[in-house]
């Protein structure tokens, strides 16, 4: 992850915010759900992902594969907007 983020919350919704931007070249935030701003925030950390799933796992009554599918997902949607590396995990 290059640059400042931040998880801010408004209007019952979370957004991931680029907070160094400056100029034309604007990054929109993203907007995201509890969960993934939870996931963010442990991403920020540098926390793994097997780290990241046990620990949704023991707040949500999910299944394991469930949370693996959707937080490839997620990182999918956070390679595609730029707020992760490409080649991250």
């Amino acid at each position: 992850m290059s640059g400042t983020y931040q998880v801010r919350q408004a209007a019952g919704l979370h957004y991931i915010l680029r907070m160094d931007q400056k100029g034309p070249a604007y990054q929109k935030p993203l907007a995201v759900n509890q969960m993934g701003a939870l996931i963010w925030q442990m991403l920020q950390e540098g926390k793994e992902k097997d780290v990241i799933i046990e620990k949704l796992m023991s707040i949500y009554d999910v299944e394991r594969f469930v949370l693996q599918e959707d937080m490839e997902v997620f990182l999918e949607q956070l390679r595609s907007t730029n707020f992760i590396d490409k080649d991250k995990e």
